[in-house]
C-alpha cells in the first residue's frame, strides 16, 4: 500500500539524484572550461588556395650599405608574431570608356579641358585658371597625374599656408570631385609634408613661413589589425598651393589598389628568421642613418601595396629604429 510516508521517501532519493547529477554536469563544465582555456588549440593550418605567391614588388633600393643590427625593442627581444595571415586578391579593373566619360565630365566641372587622347589608355586635360594645370589619366588602371609650372618656378610665393582639417578635406573633396576617393582611405593617418623648391626640386620645407606648398598623403585602412604601408610615398598623394589665397591642386600622383573579398591563408617567417634576412642584406631598406649600426626598436607585421599594379595584398615584415625602415617579405618561402 502506498503511503505518503513512502512517497516523500521516493522523492527524497529522485532529489538526491537529481542534485548528484547537476553537481556532476557542473563539474564537467568547469573541467571543459578549464581545457579549451589551458590546453593550447591546434595551430589551424594554412589553406594557400593562390598556390605559390609572388615576391613582393618592392622598387630597386637605393641603399646597398650592410649594416650591423641591435635589438632595442622595449622587452629587448623579437616580438613572436602571427604564424599566418590572410593573402587578398587585388581588384584590377578593366577599361571604361563609361567611365572615362564620366570622368571627363567630373574634371571639366574642376576647371580642366581640351581633351587630347595621347595613346589608347591615356588622355590628357588642360586647365589655365587660376594657374596652369595638366592632367593626364591611365583609363586602363584608373592612375592620374597632375603637372603644374607653378611646382618648376624658383620666383612664385604662396599665400600663407596653414596645416588643418580645412587643408585635407579640400584634397579629399578634389577627389570626390573627380568620382575617384576610395571608401578605404584612413583620415586618421593623412599625412601633410611641407614643401619649397631648392634647384628646381621640390623638398621638405624646415618651417610653414618657408614652405610654397602641401603634399597631402593618404592612406588605406588597416586590414585584420595590420597597416597598409606602401613605399616611402603614399601612391594616393595630392599637392595643393594658395597662388591667390585659395586652396588650389596643383600636382598629384593617385594610384589606388582596391582590395577583394577574395583570400586565403599562408604560412608566415617568424621575425627572427625576418631578422636574419634583414641582417643578411635580403631587405627592402627605404631609409637608413648615415651609419653603419642600426637600432631596431619596432617590428611588426603590415600588408604592402607597391607602387606598381600587384595581384595579391601581401604581408611584410617591418623593420623600425631611428632614421631607419625596411621591409622584409612576410610569406614563407615554401
Amino acid at each position: 500500500m502506498v503511503t505518503l510516508s513512502s512517497i516523500n521517501k521516493e522523492v527524497g532519493k529522485i532529489i538526491k539524484i537529481a542534485g548528484v547529477f547537476i553537481v556532476f554536469l557542473l563539474i564537467a563544465f568547469t573541467l571543459i572550461r578549464l581545457a579549451t582555456i589551458f590546453i593550447p588549440k591546434a595551430p589551424e593550418k594554412p589553406q594557400k588556395a593562390f598556390g605559390k605567391l609572388p615576391q613582393p614588388d618592392f622598387l630597386a633600393s637605393q641603399i646597398n650599405d650592410k649594416f650591423k643590427f641591435n635589438i632595442d625593442t622595449i622587452s629587448g627581444n623579437l616580438p613572436n608574431l602571427p604564424v599566418i595571415a590572410r593573402v587578398y586578391k587585388i581588384s584590377n579593373p578593366a577599361p571604361n570608356l563609361l567611365a572615362l566619360k564620366n570622368f571627363e565630365d567630373s574634371a571639366m566641372n574642376l576647371g580642366f579641358k581640351n581633351r587630347t587622347k595621347v595613346s589608347n589608355i591615356y588622355y590628357r586635360w588642360s586647365s589655365e585658371e587660376p594657374v596652369s594645370r595638366i592632367l593626364t589619366l591611365n583609363i586602363q588602371s584608373g592612375d592620374f597625374v597632375i603637372t603644374s609650372g607653378i611646382l618648376k618656378d624658383p620666383n612664385y610665393t604662396s599665400a600663407p599656408l596653414t596645416i588643418g582639417e580645412e587643408i585635407t578635406a579640400e584634397a579629399s573633396n578634389f577627389l570626390d570631385s573627380l568620382g575617384v576617393l576610395p571608401d578605404d582611405i584612413d583620415n586618421t593617418k593623412t599625412k601633410i609634408d611641407l614643401l619649397s623648391l631648392t634647384s628646381s626640386t621640390l623638398v621638405k620645407a624646415t618651417s610653414i613661413s618657408r614652405a610654397n606648398y602641401l603634399k597631402i598623403q593618404f592612406s588605406q585602412k588597416d586590414m585584420n589589425n595590420m597597416p597598409i604601408v606602401y613605399d616611402q610615398d603614399s601612391p594616393m598623394s595630392l599637392i595643393i598651393t594658395l597662388p591667390q589665397g585659395s586652396p588650389i591642386v596643383v600636382g598629384a600622383n593617385y594610384s589606388h589598389q582596391e582590395v577583394s573579398h577574395d583570400s586565403s591563408t599562408y604560412p608566415l617567417k617568424t621575425s627572427q628568421e625576418a631578422f636574419d634576412e634583414l641582417s643578411n642584406n635580403k631587405a627592402y631598406i627605404l631609409f637608413a642613418p648615415a651609419t653603419d649600426s642600426v637600432s631596431v626598436k619596432k617590428v611588426y607585421l603590415a600588408y604592402y601595396i607597391p607602387k606598381t599594379k600587384a595581384s595579391y595584398l601581401l604581408p611584410v615584415v617591418v623593420f623600425e629604429g631611428e632614421g631607419f625602415l625596411a621591409y622584409v617579405p612576410g610569406v614563407k618561402d615554401e
